[in-house]
């Protein structure tokens, strides 16, 4: 069981824990609607979205009429983001503001999940794990951000992190006995870079410059939902151990199918 420790005394409605977090500018007021796309993006990419996966896991653990549950997972995520920006001050990581959400979302995900609360690894272990998202500056295509906007540029972040959180809960599912940073960055290297090199070929036919992050962030988040799949399939074929080249093979026979359904799609739609 993991040894992550929660601040109890912590008790504020939704809202207030949003802002709480940093998830929600406290100048943001939800209830307003926004005036502009950017402004609508810089909504989701603030956090406040963030919101339902969390209602959701209170529900599947049956705390959904708790009073005090709702603060107290806040509570929960905000230390466990803590920590792994301790970590990535440990190990020297260059720490930009899309890191913050990319963190937001990577700790939230982990967090509301079975196999934390479940977990035999510490949390410390957990949150080094999670500090590959600060040395991931290649995948996230840096030299683009001159390009876009941040909120575009931060879509990229939010999308890595679903994907880093499939990998991270199977770590965990199958209580793995060996190096869990190298499983993780070949399987996330992996797996972006099979999303990139899709829109290389059809970046000049089929991709406005414009809708270029907005169609990789998709793909990659599309591509975490089928690895997560596959993970699900191999955890009950794992036995602590992790063929992370088998896995990388499965999931690109299974991207392939799934574009070439979406281009059959397309073209049928003329």
């Amino acid at each position: 069981m993991n040894d992550f420790n929660t601040n109890l005394s912590t008790n504020a409605s939704p809202l207030a824990a949003l802002q709480k977090s940093g998830t929600m500018s406290v100048e943001l007021n939800p209830t307003v609607k926004a005036s502009s796309t950017k402004s609508t993006l810089k909504e989701i990419v603030n956090g406040v979205k963030t919101i339902t996966p969390i209602v959701k896991h209170l529900i599947n653990q049956g705390a959904e009429q708790n009073d005090h549950a709702f603060p107290e997972l806040m509570d929960s995520i905000k230390l466990f983001q803590q920590q792994i920006l301790i970590k990535a001050t440990e190990f020297n990581y260059k720490i930009l503001p899309m890191h913050y959400v990319a963190i937001n979302r990577l700790a939230m995900h982990v967090i509301c999940s079975s196999e934390y609360s479940n977990s035999k690894f510490s949390s410390e272990e957990i949150s080094s794990w999670c500090t590959h998202l600060f040395d991931m500056d290649d995948i996230y295509a840096d030299s683009m951000l001159g390009e876009h906007t941040d909120d575009e540029f931060a879509l990229q972040f939010i999308a890595v992190s679903h994907l880093a959180t499939a990998i991270i809960k199977f770590i965990i599912n199958i209580n793995y006995s060996g190096d869990a940073d190298d499983v993780l960055s070949e399987l996330m290297s992996s797996t972006i870079e099979r999303v990139d090199s899709h829109i290389d070929e059809i970046y000049e036919q089929f991709i406005e410059p414009n809708s270029a992050m907005y169609i990789r962030n998709h793909l990659i988040n599309q591509s975490s939902v089928i690895l997560s799949a596959i993970l699900d399939r191999e955890v009950e074929n794992s036995n602590e151990t992790i063929n992370a080249p088998l896995i990388n093979k499965k999931f690109d026979i299974a991207y392939t199918n799934y574009i070439a359904a979406i281009t059959l799609r397309a073209e049928t739609r003329g």
